[in-house]
Formats: C-alpha cells, structure tokens, sequence
C-alpha cells in the first residue's frame, strides 16, 4: 500500500517533523526524569508543561498532514485550522479513531488558546493516537513509541 500523501517532498517533510516530535518526547523524558530525583515541586510542574510542547508539536504535524491530503484533493475545506480540518475529513480520510483525536484537537486548542495545561499522561496518549492514525494511513512506516506502557 501507499502513503496517502502523494507528494514525495512533502511525505519526507512530515516524517522528519514527526520524528522530531519523539525526539523532543524523548529528549523531555530524559530530563525530567532527572530532575525527579532532586525532587521539588517546581520540576514536577515544569515536567508538566514540558509534556505539553511535544503535543504542540504532533497537532502541528497533523495540521500539515491534512492541509497535504486536503491539497491532494482528499477531501474539500476552505479553511487551514487543524478543528475544521478534521471535521471536513471526517467522512473522506480512514480515521483510526476520530472521535480521540477530537479531544487532543479540544485539549491542544484550550492548552493554546486558554492556557490549560494537558496532563502527562494525557499528552503521552495524544501523540500516540495522532501517530496511529500516521501509522494507518502509511504515513510513517512503524510506531516510534519510546516509552514502554505509554501506549
């Protein structure tokens, strides 16, 4: 089978963007759980907001991806927001599980736009239901989880 997005140049872009995404995951991972062992609330709550960029990151990704499949005509949307996107995809696009990625698009947009911050484990299960749904649709080639039991 096929990646669904056509344009080599473009499928390239996007897997370089979502490893970056693990790489950040990883990367944040591995200095919190440092900062752990010095204790302290105040790593607790930046660990916290640290786990949040990487679904910044992922939201993004899919926004791109979507814009791709859109301007592969795919589907039809006049507008270039990752919500309207989705819901305009609804029907067209073999959505793994539409209905959790709509949450992570409702936590991503009250993290951006109302400062709430999305718990760990949360985020941990955001990134990897936008990675199933990249996954299925041949996207990237395997799962990149890093962390045993995040899934």
């Amino acid at each position: 089978n096929d990646p669904m997005i056509k344009d080599p140049i473009a499928l390239t872009d996007i897997q370089s963007q979502w490893n970056g995404v693990r790489q950040l995951q990883q990367l944040i991972q591995t200095n919190t759980t440092f900062g752990f062992a010095s204790g302290g609330i105040t790593i607790t709550n930046l660990s916290r907001l640290a786990h949040n960029l990487p679904l910044l990151h992922a939201c993004a990704v899919l926004n791109d991806v979507l814009l791709q499949l859109r301007d592969e005509s795919e589907f039809a949307c006049q507008s270039v927001f990752l919500g309207a996107l989705h819901k305009a995809s609804k029907t067209a696009l073999p959505w793994v599980n539409w209905a959790l990625i709509e949450n992570v698009i409702d936590s991503r947009n009250r993290l951006a736009h109302d400062a709430l911050v999305v718990p760990i484990n949360d985020c941990l299960r955001y990134v990897d239901a936008i990675e199933q749904e990249l996954i299925a649709w041949k996207i990237i080639k395997e799962s990149t989880d890093f962390m045993p039991g995040s899934k």
